[in-house]
């Protein structure tokens, strides 16, 4: 079991239809470091995978039980200034993130994952005019195996 990331995309589409986010990337357009998100797709999400943790598991009756803790990068592009989202307007950007927080926290993507829970949020970068912020969500899964 995966959290797909395209499934998380479609979640966050509400924000992008109600003009909140201008656009919402797989992490994979952050592999060109001469990319950036123009004007009208800021403020931009990226959506990376943040990796596995799993617990030990205890063999019982045969059958190996493991929880998996997966977790979900979304990091957050912010013009700091000449656009719509200011970083010296504070609350713009409080309301884009409780905006964001509301359409993924305790939200369950498969009836197989656990609701997802905010871990962190802190700034990651500040370059070329733009900030960059990163939250951290996690969900968890029981991989059995026999």
């Amino acid at each position: 079991m995966t959290l797909a990331l395209s499934t998380v995309e479609q979640q966050l589409q509400p924000l992008v239809a109600a003009g909140t986010l201008g656009k919402v990337f797989s992490g994979i357009a952050l592999a060109d470091p001469k990319w950036r998100p123009q004007g009208h797709e800021l403020p931009a999400v990226f959506l990376l995978p943040g990796g596995d943790r799993a617990q030990p598991s205890p063999v019982v009756s045969g059958r190996h039980r493991q929880r998996v803790e997966q977790l979900l990068r979304v990091v957050i592009a912010f013009e700091v200034e000449g656009g719509r989202y200011s970083v010296a307007d504070g609350a713009e950007v409080e309301q884009l993130l409780r905006a964001l927080r509301d359409r993924l926290v305790a939200w369950q993507p498969d009836v197989r994952l656990d609701p997802l829970d905010l871990v962190s949020g802190r700034t990651v970068a500040l370059r070329d005019r733009l900030v960059w912020w990163e939250e951290v969500y996690r969900s968890a899964y029981q991989r059995t195996a026999s």
